[in-house]
């Protein structure tokens, strides 16, 4: 299948092909081999876009890369070439993996060889003396295709074809794992990117504490140490018994079955002010880490952009002084303050309390900051 190409070169051929998923220089690397087992002038891997005659991609051998070679890939990029088209709509009809010489994709061969300036710009640079080509892959959008500029004119069988079974497959499977590993790459930027304008703090941990991704709030509020903290990657309480309780958190997340109940913790502070709200949401996403992870939701009560009642009132059950009541309640007042603030009874603060929590369905306060933290729309305050 691989023709006569050696253990060594196929061994340096696939290496270069792993390197070229991730790193687009590597290509060069792959282009050279390629060219230097088939005695080429050069070796390249464009791709084709009909609506416009552009080439967006162009992958090449050390030949291509030099100052003359770079101004006519840049000129492709750009849309000339032209004359050029006639070769890639006829290669577009034909079978992927199948080499042929230019001359047999062209209604006349002695007009391509006189009067086509950029091709004969093309090999100008390279020194080759024809070309022949063969097309990649059938799924578009561009045509994809290997192009190699051979030393001699095509007189007799194309040095391509010998290992076309084998750079074939080598070829088009790196390109289109390029273009996934760019695209996730690019999806992962976006998402971390997302992830920072989060307003409640959030990270992705392990069940025993480490951190793997946080956004800006999380580790804001981490580096205050005013409740949980972050050294060397683990979550720490303030105290010994916070930090088992936390834990005990992150393992009850990645236990199948677990109540939302028991996914949510109230963390003291040692500058007495209101505690730490923390939930816990089991995922299973094997793209943030290969091991389970649990996404960690932190809010910060007395912070009114991390955590209001915009979403329990959206639901129109509420009266309003009732929607007030709770939305003090979820900020971390005690009744008596609420009392206080609204300047009522405490004995009206707790009726609305308890109105509240009844048309909620909810049994307690914590479970009011529960709803809260489902329901919350940050960054409207």
């Amino acid at each position: 299948m691989n023709g006569d190409i050696s253990a060594e070169r196929l061994l340096d051929l696939s290496l270069a092909a792993i390197d070229a998923t991730t790193r687009p220089n590597s290509w060069r690397e792959l282009c050279n081999l390629v060219t230097a087992e088939l005695d080429a002038k050069a070796v390249i891997l464009l791709a084709y876009d009909f609506e416009d005659g552009r080439m967006p991609l162009i992958f090449g051998s050390n030949a291509i890369h030099s100052k003359a070679a770079q101004a006519v890939s840049e000129a492709a990029r750009a849309g000339d070439g032209q004359e050029d088209y006639p070769i890639y709509a006829s290669l577009s009809r034909h079978p992927p993996g199948r080499v042929i010489s230019e001359f047999d994709l062209v209604a006349s061969p002695e007009q391509l060889a006189t009067a086509n300036k950029w091709r004969q710009r093309v090999l100008g640079v390279t020194g080759g003396k024809a070309r022949s080509v063969m097309k990649v892959n059938d799924v578009g959008p561009h045509l994809d295709c290997l192009a190699v500029h051979d030393s001699a004119p095509h007189e007799s069988t194309l040095p391509l074809r010998r290992i076309a079974p084998l750079v074939f497959p080598l070829f088009s499977r790196t390109l289109e794992t390029m273009r996934v590993m760019r695209a996730l790459a690019e999806s992962y930027d976006r998402m971390m990117t997302l992830f920072d304008q989060l307003d409640f703090g959030a990270a992705f941990c392990t069940h025993d504490g480490r951190t793997i991704a946080s956004n800006a709030t999380f580790r804001a509020i981490t580096h205050d140490r005013d409740g949980i903290s972050e050294v060397s990657q683990r979550l720490l309480g303030d105290t010994a018994s916070d930090t088992h309780a936390l834990l005990d958190l992150l393992a009850a997340a990645g236990r199948p079955g677990t109540p939302p109940d028991q996914l949510t913790l109230a963390l003291p502070r040692p500058s007495q002010g209101r505690p730490l709200i923390l939930r816990a949401v089991p995922t299973r996403n094997r793209d943030v880490a290969s091991e389970p992870v649990v996404l960690l939701l932190l809010i910060d009560p007395e912070s009114t952009r991390r955590l209001n009642t915009s979403g329990i009132g959206a639901l129109g059950v509420l009266s309003p002084a009732e929607l007030e009541v709770c939305d003090l309640l979820v900020r971390g007042l005690e009744t008596l303050e609420i009392s206080d603030y609204r300047n009522t009874s405490i004995e009206t603060t707790r009726d609305q309390i308890k109105a509240a929590c009844g048309k909620l369905d909810c049994r307690s306060r914590l479970d009011v900051l529960r709803l809260a933290m489902a329901t919350s729309i940050t960054g409207l305050d």
